[in-house]
């Protein structure tokens, strides 16, 4: 009877086990199966509106300045990001623990150097229009191709020393490596770690001002803007452009970098303290947003990129149609003005 009893017992936990064993693995395809696609989405939207971005800007030659080679600097990188660093999240995502150490290491200094250059170039966008918006002619005299030249070699080359650092694997003076994280199932920094001190917090804290930079220059820019528009009551329609077009680009910002950036300083400063894996997990997976957030937003807060969209998705016209620019009194007003304050969210559409 005892034996009975006892062949029950270790037959049900048997079956208990199986059965825990069963869900976690059903658990496990369900959320490989929501990232791969999760990101398989954001490859696609971020490849057709990069290219559209960065054709239209090459083939239109009024969109050729200052603040619209820093967009296309923008796509560049966003792109790069697609197309390398996506598929390779993906495979990560996939083989766990047995991916290759070369491939750990690429994807950390891949992933690493092209988000921070991201970030620094939005950065370096929203301060281009803060000058655009609060100082017009001083930004139209001063703001030469040459500054350009220089901005955008500093944009990639900080960002690139960064991203060089952990794969030198020097522990010893805290400048830490690329490792494999179970907790976000990607290959980056381990916050958590003593190691990776010096150079977590060079990372921390480059985020946090590129942050801050995005989020106050836009903030003031909605002033102006506010400022501007409100004493002159024909153009509350734009003072409602303008609050749109800041809530979508800071809001897209705060999406995508907050959650991780937040959590990594946790991380950082609480190492002992645990929490949830898939709060690691679902921050990592918002960060590779920006690089769709990105182009949709700048695509669509911009009249020509806008109507280039438009043509294209109706089928109207051939993608790069060579029609040439009729240039009437009133649409020469509206270039000059696009020219001293393009992209800005004061004049977008005025």
């Amino acid at each position: 009877m005892e034996q009975n009893s006892n062949g029950s017992i270790k037959a049900y936990q048997n079956n208990l086990i199986q059965s825990n064993h069963t869900n976690e693995t059903a658990a496990y395809f369900v959320n490989l199966v929501a990232t791969i696609t999760y990101l398989a989405i954001i490859i696609i939207i971020g490849i057709i509106y990069n290219v559209i971005n960065l054709s239209t800007i090459y083939k239109t030659v009024i969109l050729h300045n200052y603040s619209n080679v820093l967009i296309a600097n923008l796509a560049i990188v966003d792109l790069m990001t697609i197309t390398i660093v996506l598929p390779m999240a993906i495979s990560i995502t996939i083989l766990k623990t047995e991916v290759p150490s070369w491939i750990c290491q690429a994807f950390g200094f891949l992933s690493q150097f092209l988000d921070s250059v991201s970030i620094c170039n939005n950065a370096a966008i929203s301060i281009d229009r803060f000058i655009a918006v609060t100082l017009p002619y001083y930004y139209q005299k001063h703001m030469t191709f040459t500054i350009l030249k220089c901005e955008i070699v500093i944009l990639w080359l900080i960002p690139i020393q960064i991203g060089i650092l952990p794969l030198i694997k020097m522990k010893n003076f805290q400048l830490g490596q690329f490792e494999y994280i179970y907790r976000s199932t990607q290959c980056w920094i381990n916050f958590r770690q003593s190691y990776n001190t010096i150079i977590a917090l060079i990372i921390l804290i480059s985020m946090t001002l590129m942050l801050t930079i995005i989020i106050t220059c836009y903030i003031f820019i909605f002033v102006v803007a506010y400022g501007k528009n409100i004493k002159n009551p024909p153009n509350i329609r734009n003072l409602k452009k303008s609050i749109r077009t800041t809530i979508l680009i800071v809001g897209a910002n705060i999406v995508c970098w907050i959650p991780i950036l937040i959590t990594c300083w946790f991380s950082f400063l609480r190492p002992q303290i645990d929490y949830p894996d898939n709060i690691d997990k679902m921050s990592s997976m918002l960060c590779y947003t920006h690089a769709a957030f990105n182009p949709v937003i700048y695509c669509t807060t911009n009249h020509i990129l806008r109507n280039k969209l438009k043509r294209i998705a109706n089928k109207r016209t051939a993608i790069f149609p060579a029609v040439p620019l009729r240039i009437t009194p009133a649409s020469s007003r509206h270039i000059e003005r696009d020219l001293i304050f393009q992209n800005s969210i004061v004049l977008i559409d005025t």
